[in-house]
């Protein structure tokens, strides 16, 4: 008989997540505090929250930003810089090491989702390592990241939840997290085209 599928972390946990870039405290709490200094502040959050409901598990996570958007264009025109694999490895061990979630934040300039997911996927096929989209920064010709509001569309969000599915399945992990920062209703163009897939 096949093994039974993992169980997925929504909606019976809650999660609780601090969000940077590693080592630049202009851009987020992640970047201001070690790892683990931050895992103890992290703590205290959680302790806070639980004394107003503990009716669910909490699962604690980092989010670490892995490919930031510029405002000046790279060699290949992309406006886009990747977090050095080094640095995502030491959170990617941190995190299992601690019983913790990673996310992976995905900014894109002139980038396309496709090649931002595939840049990730050995970090996403492991159990837990999960996946951000940011729209904001995701770019069209003549526009730049952090001057022009950047925007994906639907069907990218569907690749996304396609690709992690598959992922999931392959490798036998668990139900994936996908997270959208939407802080703006013009970021994700078609919304209404969504549709859940399952494993993700």
């Amino acid at each position: 008989t096949p093994a039974p599928s993992p169980e997925p972390l929504l909606p019976g946990h809650r999660i609780l997540s601090y969000y940077g870039f590693p080592g630049n405290n202009l851009m987020g709490i992640l970047g201001e505090y070690s790892k683990e200094d931050l895992r103890k502040r992290l703590i205290r959050q959680l302790r806070a929250y639980e004394r107003v409901d503990d009716s669910r598990p909490w699962k604690l996570a980092y989010e670490v930003i892995a490919s930031v958007a510029q405002r000046d264009p790279m060699p290949d025109g992309s406006y886009l810089t990747r977090t050095d694999p080094k640095t995502i490895g030491e959170y990617a061990s941190y995190t299992a090491q601690h019983d913790m979630l990673l996310i992976l934040d995905m900014q894109f300039g002139r980038r396309s989702v496709e090649e931002e997911l595939e840049a990730a996927l050995p970090w996403l096929a492991l159990p837990h390592v999960h996946l951000a989209l940011d729209p904001e920064f995701k770019v069209k010709d003549g526009e730049q990241p952090g001057v022009h509001l950047g925007s994906i569309e639907a069907a990218d969000i569907t690749y996304a939840q396609e690709t992690l599915a598959d992922l999931a399945s392959r490798r036998g992990l668990p139900p994936q997290l996908l997270i959208v920062h939407q802080f703006h209703y013009a970021v994700i163009e078609n919304k209404d085209r969504l549709q859940p897939v399952p494993g993700v």
